[in-house]
């Protein structure tokens, strides 16, 4: 649902999914803005996979990335909400320097 909102530069710019960036794979990538979204299901909510999200996303701030965790439920029940918040958070990618 969330990749044909995506797809075709339907928020503005190019997203790719399912992206090997260093040892991990992102759910959707894009390059020019340094944005990854990560969707997260249930299995994200134990502490051991928040640990190592946290881990990921350390590790894909310190490459200049920044990561949005959007839920699946949110996905299925508020898209339209969950679209308006990825626009404005990748409006405020445009403004920050890259580290």
């Amino acid at each position: 649902m969330l990749w044909k909102r995506l797809r075709r530069r339907g928020l503005g710019c190019k997203f790719r999914r399912q992206v090997a960036l260093g040892p991990y794979i992102v759910d959707f990538l894009n390059v020019e803005k340094k944005v990854i979204i990560e969707l997260d299901g249930t299995s994200h909510d134990g502490i051991s996979s928040q640990l190592h999200d946290m881990h990921r996303d350390e590790y894909f701030r310190m490459k200049g990335y920044k990561t949005i965790r959007i839920s699946n439920e949110d996905v299925r029940n508020a898209l339209d909400s969950v679209v308006e918040r990825l626009r404005g958070e990748l409006a405020d990618a445009s403004l920050d320097p890259t580290p």
